[in-house]
């Protein structure tokens, strides 16, 4: 631990350096605010050494590269945007060139034959992290029921179908995508028994509040709008009426309440998580955490699903015992 703290330190000088280096008006960027609008406060007080310390506690090395890189990508971000500044990163990393071409390559292709407006990497390359896990994770999740909260337009519910789910609940607020969801699997022929979508979101209660709506990741959920959405915890929805073998969430900053929402299931079925945090340190610091003390013997990692090596990062889970299969 004691080099991983040496290693955030000196990332930190450097981005004090550059900080400070901003004020000389020797660097000048564009302004644009739409990385991390909901990371807000000190990056000191928020990416503190104790907070890091329990976060990275138990992790593989993949996983404190990922999350350092992360966090060093906000905190530049923060402090950047605290001054409507910021900055434009690479699409992918040197080690990713070869597969960012062959998704390049492909991305047009299979988004006009699926019917979708746009191929997302962390759905249709990476498979919300489950194309790199191993095999016997795969065979686990066959045949059972798969979770796609924030199913958005359906491009995680179509990329379920490669891992043979018994049938795929889809969870989604906006009656937009909605919309664009239901013609999508009409044009892939999914039937209704096998994918569908409850116009519902997941948290930690069931009830109801107001949004505004926008096509595709524009649905804001910290914006009071003329939408009206309801909100209903996984344990108890009726639709979940056998075995729960993947639970896919990306809710735009409310993944913690829906954990919360869906405790039971995890403890009776022990699914895999591929599970979104990288929209605010509640989802970061509060999911790992809540899972651990659940005390189910997951293995927890922590990838990104993005070419560029820390946009989407994603927090993994699975039965530990699957690694000696």
């Amino acid at each position: 631990m004691l080099k991983i703290f040496k290693e955030i330190r000196k990332r930190i000088l450097a981005i004090r350096w550059f900080y400070n280096m901003c004020h000389t008006q020797r660097f000048n960027f564009l302004f644009d605010d739409s990385l991390w609008p909901d990371w807000k406060g000190d990056p000191k007080e928020i990416f503190s050494p104790d907070k890091l310390c329990e976060l990275l506690k138990n992790s593989d090395s993949e996983s404190r590269k990922v999350v350092m890189n992360f966090i060093e990508k906000v905190t530049l971000d923060m402090n950047l945007r605290s001054m409507n500044f910021t900055l434009s990163y690479p699409e992918y990393s040197d080690k990713n060139a070869e597969e960012y071409a062959e998704y390049q390559k492909n991305e047009k292709i299979e988004s006009i034959a699926n019917g979708i407006p746009a191929l997302l990497e962390e759905s249709f390359f990476f498979h919300h992290g489950m194309r790199n896990l191993p095999d016997s994770v795969k065979k686990y999740v066959c045949n059972k029921i798969f979770i796609d909260g924030g199913a958005c337009f359906g491009d995680s519910s179509l990329m379920f179908l490669k891992y043979h789910p018994e049938k795929v609940i889809a969870f989604d607020i906006s009656p937009i995508n909605a919309e664009i969801f239901c013609q999508v699997m009409k044009k892939n022929n999914m039937l209704d028994d096998k994918v569908f979508l409850i116009l519902k979101g997941l948290g930690d209660k069931n009830g109801s509040f107001q949004f505004m709506d926008g096509f595709s990741g524009g649905t804001s959920l910290n914006l009071a709008g003329d939408c009206e959405a309801e909100t209903v915890t996984l344990d108890s929805c009726k639709e979940v009426d056998g075995t729960v073998g993947w639970i896919k969430i990306d809710l735009e900053g409310y993944g913690l309440p829906a954990v919360k929402g869906m405790v039971e299931t995890i403890k009776r079925d022990r699914p895999v998580l591929t599970l979104a945090v990288y929209h605010c340190a509640d989802e970061l610091f509060g999911i790992k955490k809540l899972l651990e003390s659940l005390d189910l013997n997951y293995k927890i990692m922590f990838r990104s699903c993005r070419f560029d090596g820390y946009h989407e990062l994603t927090l993994i889970a699975y039965p530990a015992e699957l690694d000696q299969v």
